[in-house]
């Protein structure tokens, strides 16, 4: 079957340099996978031997001294593998540059192979020319049949042995191929082996996805994986995408837990909003450490009544969560996370009563706020070990408190501050211990568009007096002046005795 490529020549499957209308490239492969019906599971043999490529190739391909790519079988340009070509290689071409490796499972001589053509009794030499090759498909159906079962499984298949490469691979390599693909997919390509076919039961990364069919038969198939995986085996990773509140939620997330799971992710696509009470199972996990949670932007409310009991959690990131208090106005949702370092919270809210979400941790070090406009509450740290705050959104107005003394901390604010919103004195006011702090660009521009404001009521930042080191990340590509960026400075240290201050451009 040959390709057509738009170019100077005007000749299916030939390729010419359009300034030098030297010929470049050959396409003469014929493509297996163009005869394939019936999703993939049918192969119309007799119409791929009417259209494969045959007969002999003109010696004038010698002469194409600029070739620089031949493809007989749908192989790549440095490799002439297993195309059954059958003669002597010619010569005076690039052909000759190639690795003798490039041409194995052919049946040729010459040079670059070892092979010399006259003492060579599997192949012809042929008087009088610089090289004849001529495609050999096989000999009758059967090698053919063999062929397309071969190349059906993806293997490359050695003509002498027979070998398949693939299945030949160590389980626990196969296994890693495995754990990258959709579940789905994995227990497709199980299928094609009988050898094959029970090694989805031993994955410890499952990933279902219930946009690839119907509810019911999504359903189906994660019951069906889940009670026919081999249950002495842990389920380590877990990723599921919802486009609805499953009802089998709990159970999934049960067994999860039976089977020591680690990591887990959940996406819930849903277009209307509801409270969602999240099933609590998971929520005493003693293996899991990293945990996400995003439903779409307009879609349900975790609604999170208990503090976390996750003694090996890590990372936690949660979107669109409402906390409960726990005791009086305070929600207090992750103190009893003694291994947590990374919070990610987005559009988190409080329930009912609650005012105060406080942030316990003695442990935890990096923190993203993404706060919703809707509710503002305060928000407290106990973190005495916090090195990284990050806070976006386009209009804040919660207040910020901390219980400790932070003394290290990178801060990136990318948020619209109102010049009377209580948000920006908080900030300075959690800041006012810090010994080394680095702020970014982002918040260098919010500071820029609210001091001039407080300069001109008289209102003056708080006292860094323990400062020793500040750093400015600053875009080269802003659009904020050197003049200005010195005026935030010293608005800043006005107070402070830092004669220092550091650029990092990025």
């Amino acid at each position: 079957m040959i390709l057509s490529i738009s170019n100077c020549c005007h000749w299916p499957g030939v390729v010419c340099n359009n300034v030098t209308a030297h010929v470049v490239q050959l396409h003469l492969n014929t493509s297996y996978y163009a005869f394939y019906y019936d999703g993939d599971y049918g192969f119309d043999e007799e119409a791929y031997e009417r259209f494969q490529f045959g007969g002999e190739i003109s010696p004038c391909l010698a002469d194409l001294k600029h070739l620089n790519f031949f493809d007989f079988s749908g192989n790549d340009f440095e490799d002439l593998s297993y195309n059954h070509l059958k003669g002597k290689i010619p010569t005076a071409t690039q052909l000759q540059t190639f690795d003798a490796s490039s041409f194995i499972c052919n049946n040729l001589c010459g040079p670059p192979l070892p092979i010399n053509c006259s003492s060579n009794g599997k192949t012809h030499s042929y008087e009088g020319s610089d090289g004849h090759w001529f495609f050999a498909p096989g000999e009758g159906k059967e090698r053919e049949r063999e062929l397309m079962v071969g190349r059906q499984r993806q293997s490359i298949r050695n003509t002498k042995d027979d070998k398949d490469r693939i299945s030949e691979l160590p389980i626990h390599v196969f296994l890693r191929i495995l754990e990258f693909m959709n579940t789905r997919d994995a227990v497709r390509l199980c299928a094609l082996s009988k050898s094959w076919k029970d090694f989805w039961k031993r994955l410890t990364t499952l990933s279902f996805d219930s946009w690839e069919s119907s509810i019911v038969n999504f359903e189906k198939f994660v019951s069906e994986v889940l009670s026919g995986r081999d249950g002495s085996i842990p389920l380590l990773n877990l990723e599921i995408i919802l486009r609805t509140d499953l009802e089998q939620l709990d159970d999934i997330l049960k067994y999860a837990v039976s089977h020591n799971i680690q990591q887990l992710k959940i996406f819930l696509f849903v277009n209307h909003r509801f409270h969602f009470v999240f099933p609590s199972s998971i929520f005493s996990c003693q293996t899991l450490t990293f945990l996400r949670l995003s439903p779409s932007f307009w879609g349900p409310i975790w609604e999170l009544r208990k503090p976390l009991q996750l003694p090996a959690l890590e990372s936690l990131h949660l979107e669109n969560v409402c906390f409960t208090a726990s005791c009086d106005d305070c929600a207090e949702p992750f103190s009893s996370c003694i291994s947590l370092k990374s919070l990610i919270l987005g559009d988190c809210s409080l329930h009912k009563n609650a005012q105060v979400l406080c942030i316990n941790n003695s442990n935890l070090n990096r923190v993203s706020l993404c706060l919703s406009s809707v509710d503002a509450y305060k928000i407290v740290f106990s973190t005495p070990n916090l090195c990284s705050l990050t806070i976006k959104n386009v209009d804040c107005h919660h207040q910020l408190f901390s219980t400790c003394s932070l003394s290290f901390l990178e801060v990136d604010v990318n948020a619209y501050v109102d010049p009377y919103s209580p948000f920006f004195v908080s900030l300075l006011q959690v800041l006012v211990n810090i010994k080394k702090i680095t702020l970014s660009w982002s918040t260098l521009r919010m500071m820029q568009e609210v001091l001039p404001y407080w300069d001109s009521v008289g209102t003056r930042p708080p006292c860094f007096a323990r400062l020793e080191s500040l750093k400015l990340k600053i875009d080269p590509s802003s659009k904020i002046s050197d003049e200005k960026v010195n005026w935030v400075v010293k608005c800043l240290l006005q107070n402070s005795p830092l004669l220092r201050v550091d650029i990092i451009k990025c």
